[in-house]
């Protein structure tokens, strides 16, 4: 069926024929059901929207916990380094530690020329 044959169906139906108490009645009808529908508000479950908001928090813990911990677990393993190196710098030369630096990455252990 293509459009014009379509257009030429829908042109020769005729619309069904009402009687007058129909559409007298039609605008009351419409309304009262409209009126029904606005005041029924749709129902939520109260459990679905508390099981929503405990997920989340509960998905925010373990993601705020996750990085503490790989936060953590690098500071931690840069301190052990810099200790390990503090250690092995002090038997190598005892007595001859001139100073400290700390940078953001990492230990540095300047020798002192003189002990």
């Amino acid at each position: 069926m293509n459009d014009s044959e379509l257009e030429r169906r829908i042109r020769a139906t005729r619309a069904p024929e009402r009687p007058e108490e129909y559409w007298e009645d039609f605008p009351q009808r419409v309304m009262s059901r409209a009126a029904t529908r606005r005041n029924e508000a749709p129902q939520r479950e109260p459990w679905l929207a508390a099981a929503a908001w405990g997920t989340g928090l509960a998905l925010a813990c373990v993601m705020l916990g996750f990085g503490i911990g790989q936060s953590d677990r690098q500071a931690v393993c840069r301190l052990v380094r810099d200790g390990q190196n503090l250690s092995r710098k002090l038997d190598a030369a005892p007595n001859a530690l001139g100073a400290i630096m700390q940078s953001e990455r990492r230990m540095r252990f300047v020798i002192a020329d003189t002990p």
